[in-house]
């Protein structure tokens, strides 16, 4: 009867164990999709984003948010048009040649759906956890 407690008890924390080791494994995904993705006016005045994610932990429930937000919503929807003003005097408008420096029309941008490869691996990988952590579970 006691080993019986004893395998009871560990199976009872693979929930917890099991989010745990797949918001970290998805954290560590959207790390790598982030990183693929790194053009190099991606910033806002002059300083460039890094994707990356965040995993914050209740108990059994854990979320991963991509950090910074903004970065990845123009990485997974795109962005509309916009006038972009010089950060510093002067900036170098497409089609021409030399700097100019009166506001330029950016023509937006289209979304790369990076989030959504990140989440697309989510089930996969909430999967491998939990056989992974049952196995340790009744070890």
């Amino acid at each position: 009867m006691s080993d019986l407690r004893v395998l009871a008890g560990r199976v009872a924390k693979v929930p917890a164990a099991a989010t745990a080791a797949a918001a970290a494994e998805l954290a560590r995904t959207a790390a790598a999709v982030g990183a693929s993705y790194a053009p190099a006016g991606m910033g806002v005045r002059g300083r460039r984003f890094r994707l990356g994610a965040t995993v914050e932990r209740t108990g059994a429930r854990a979320a991963v948010a991509g950090r910074p937000a903004a970065g990845w919503v123009w990485a997974t929807s795109g962005t509309r048009g916009h006038a972009e003003a010089p950060a510093r005097g002067r900036v170098l408008a497409g089609g021409l040649a030399h700097p100019v420096g009166v506001p330029v029309r950016h023509p937006g941008a289209r979304g790369r759906r990076l989030w959504d490869r990140v989440a697309g691996e989510a089930p996969a990988v909430l999967v491998a956890a939990v056989v992974a952590e049952l196995g340790r579970a009744v070890r």
